[in-house]
């Protein structure tokens, strides 16, 4: 009989600021509250509205 250690699952969650004047998607995804599981791809992409050009975008790690 052989047993496997079983990995605890981490999981993050990734929290966004709509702006006014224009979207973010995450994974092509528009919302405010993305759970990903650790080692996934992430991919978020910032698009001004007509008129508008993305000035910065801020990006901040905290631990909960």
């Amino acid at each position: 009989m052989f047993f496997n250690r079983i990995s605890k699952l981490i999981q993050y969650t990734l929290t966004v600021t709509q702006p006014a004047n224009g979207s973010i998607t995450v994974n092509g995804k528009t919302g405010t509250s993305f759970v990903f599981d650790e080692g996934d791809k992430v991919t978020i992409k910032a698009t001004p509205a007509t008129g508008y050009k993305v000035d910065n975008l801020n990006v901040t790690e905290e631990d909960s």
